[in-house]
C-alpha cells in the first residue's frame, strides 16, 4: 500500500438490527464472529480484511467506515497534517491508538496502530 499504511485493517458497517445482522451474516454467508462485545461481532473471511458490525443501538457518534493499519501512528498523524487532511487526535486505548480523519467528501476515516 504505502510506507504509512500497510493495509486496509477493518470494514465497519452499522447494524440496525445487530443481533439479526450477526444471523444473517452467519447463515447467508457463513462466517462465525470471531470476538463479540455488547456493540460490536467482527467476522474473518479468510486473510483478508476483517468486517465488523457496529450496533446502531449503542453507537454515540459517528464511525467511520473502516480503518488503515500503521506501523508507526505518530509518522501517520504527521503526515495527514502536513498535507492538510486535518486529522484529530491520537487517542489510546491500552496497546491501540488511533485517530481519524475525513476524505475529500466527507467521510469519516480512521487510522490504528497497535
Amino acid at each position: 500500500m504505502s510506507e504509512l499504511f500497510s493495509r486496509v485493517d477493518t470494514v465497519f458497517l452499522i447494524a440496525e438490527e445487530f443481533d439479526r445482522s450477526i444471523e444473517w451474516y452467519g447463515e447467508k454467508l457463513g462466517l462465525t464472529p470471531g470476538y463479540r462485545s455488547r456493540g460490536a461481532a467482527t467476522f474473518h473471511a479468510g486473510s483478508g480484511s476483517p468486517l465488523t458490525l457496529i450496533d446502531a443501538a449503542v453507537l454515540e457518534e459517528e464511525h467511520p467506515i473502516f480503518n488503515f493499519y500503521t506501523p508507526d501512528i505518530n509518522a501517520a498523524h504527521k503526515h495527514l497534517t502536513e498535507h492538510g487532511a486535518d486529522p484529530g487526535p491520537i487517542r489510546h486505548y491500552g496497546d491501540m491508538a488511533t485517530f481519524d480523519f475525513r476524505d475529500i467528501d466527507g467521510r469519516l476515516l480512521n487510522v490504528c496502530h497497535y
